[in-house]
């Protein structure tokens, strides 16, 4: 193995074309400097420089590990500023909802990354349930997802984001008649959404199909723009291009929904400010559609 102060020096003098002046910037004496260098020239099997008087020139073994020398000190030195900016500046390990992953969230993380360019983030994006999940195995610190009834959340620390209420969304022309079966779209279980979907239509003896069965919204979306049927979706989080529904479909209230960040609570002191750095920045930011 090769000792990182050796392969130094021999770039001091690479740089330098000169023994003495290597040992200088190394803090070192020449003989040193000569040594470390003579150790690489042993184990290359070749010489590395050729002396001409006061003239030093590589040779072409020299220029070959010139060229890996400088590639090895600069991975030593990302491989620094990133264990020095883990340990000073925290780590954040967030998810998100797929609901936020395509809307202002890309946005905001983008700026709050560049604002913070020194801390190691991580990003999951997953359904609500996984999420909880993640965050009780703590792999997760921070996460942003969607809440319909306080008491059914864990005792994570809650901040509430932004209210706002779930609506039945449509393509232009897709809207069903008051006295139509609905053609519904919507989440496969187990899904919050979905089950409030099918506790609305069964209060007020709504006939329905079912139209399309979705992973997650970014499905819901495209079946709804593909004409299929009809689905629900927090307000805010409505495509431009597509529709809420009239109150001539006769469709039930779906109630209101609360975009919610839950916080893992012991963290380590660094990574605590971190997260609530994040936290701070998204409970500022006012989530808005951008398809």
């Amino acid at each position: 193995m090769v000792d990182p102060k050796v392969l130094r020096s021999f770039l001091a003098v690479c740089e330098l074309r000169s023994f003495s002046q290597a040992a200088r910037l190394r803090d070192m004496s020449q003989p040193t400097i000569t040594q470390h260098v003579q150790r690489l020239e042993a184990m290359a099997g070749a010489p590395l420089f050729v002396r001409g008087g006061r003239k030093i020139t590589l040779t072409s073994t020299g220029e070959s590990l010139r060229s890996l020398a400088a590639r090895f000190e600069e991975a030593h030195q990302d491989i620094l500023r990133f264990l020095g900016a883990e340990r000073r500046l925290g780590r954040i390990r967030f998810g998100a909802a797929e609901d936020f992953a395509s809307t202002q969230l890309p946005m905001m993380l983008r700026a709050f990354t560049s604002a913070h360019p020194d801390v190691v983030f991580s990003l999951s994006v997953q359904e609500y349930l996984p999420l909880i999940d993640a965050l009780r195995r703590e792999e997760l610190d921070l996460a942003l997802v969607k809440q319909f009834d306080a008491h059914l959340m864990p005792a994570f620390h809650r901040t509430v984001v932004a209210p706002d209420r779930l609506v039945w969304v449509a393509d232009r022309g897709v809207e069903p008649g008051p006295d139509d079966p609905v053609p519904l779209v919507t989440y496969r279980a187990p899904s919050m959404t979905r089950d409030r979907v099918f506790g609305a239509l069964a209060e007020a003896d709504r006939g329905w199909r079912a139209a399309c069965e979705c992973q997650g919204s970014n499905g819901i979306i495209a079946a709804i723009r593909a004409g299929l049927g009809i689905g629900a979706l927090p307000l805010s989080l409505v495509p431009r291009d597509l529709t809420v529904c009239s109150p001539a479909a006769d469709l039930p209230e779906l109630g209101g929904v609360n975009f919610v960040l839950l916080r893992r609570p012991e963290l380590h002191e660094d990574d605590a400010k971190a997260v609530q750095a994040l936290a701070d920045a998204i409970a500022r930011s006012v989530l808005r559609s951008t398809y």
